[in-house]
């Protein structure tokens, strides 16, 4: 009877909870500056990106007003591809290294609406087939299996690569861009649910 009780009493408590799932925000790198570019076709060069921001929350679920800094690793698919030059958008230290970015800016930048360009970065691709960037978190990660922003009040945030998975590139240089999958009417239907 106890036992029931105490079963009975956990699940009033799980239906009362509203089930919220990890909301992370995520970070990507785009061609533009208005975040819709997500793949090229190069040439050997320089090849300047945009890291954005895009929907970061805090754990009460709010935006935050600007961001004090962030943290990321970019890795290439084509080993003679790397990272040439990386411009901030305020004055900041980088406490790692041009591809491996643990930054804190020197005053807050603010959020355009829900995004903001966190770094101006000039990549040097060879042209090579599948020339793919991936963003990992930092080394050391702040949140391990993370990349991480931090808001005005000093606050880390967990967040994500735009692409949905640190092994999925989130941009495609000579490459075919994200694979589209199939699906049946019942498989989108449950997206929704």
């Amino acid at each position: 009877m106890k036992t029931s009780l105490t079963v009975t009493a956990l699940m009033m408590l799980i239906m009362l909870y509203p089930a919220t799932g990890a909301a992370y925000g995520s970070l990507g790198l785009y061609a533009d500056e208005g975040a819709t570019v997500t793949q090229v076709q190069a040439s050997g060069g320089q090849l300047p990106l945009y890291l954005v921001a895009m929907d970061p929350v805090d754990d009460s679920g709010s935006t935050p007003g600007g961001l004090q800094g962030f943290e990321c690793l970019l890795a290439f698919q084509s080993p003679s591809d790397f990272v040439m030059d990386v411009a901030f958008p305020t004055p900041a230290v980088n406490l790692g290294s041009l591809d491996n970015l643990i930054v804190g800016f020197g005053s807050p930048v603010p959020l355009a609406g829900s995004a903001v360009v966190l770094a101006t970065v000039v990549v040097y691709t060879t042209g090579q087939p599948e020339a793919n960037i991936f963003l990992h978190p930092s080394d050391p990660p702040s949140i391990p299996g993370y990349l991480a922003v931090i808001d005005q009040d000093f606050n880390l945030m967990p967040m994500e690569p735009a692409s949905g998975d640190d092994q999925r590139p989130v941009f495609y240089i000579n490459s075919g861009g994200p694979p589209l999958e199939s699906a049946t009417w019942g498989t989108a239907k449950i997206l929704y649910r």
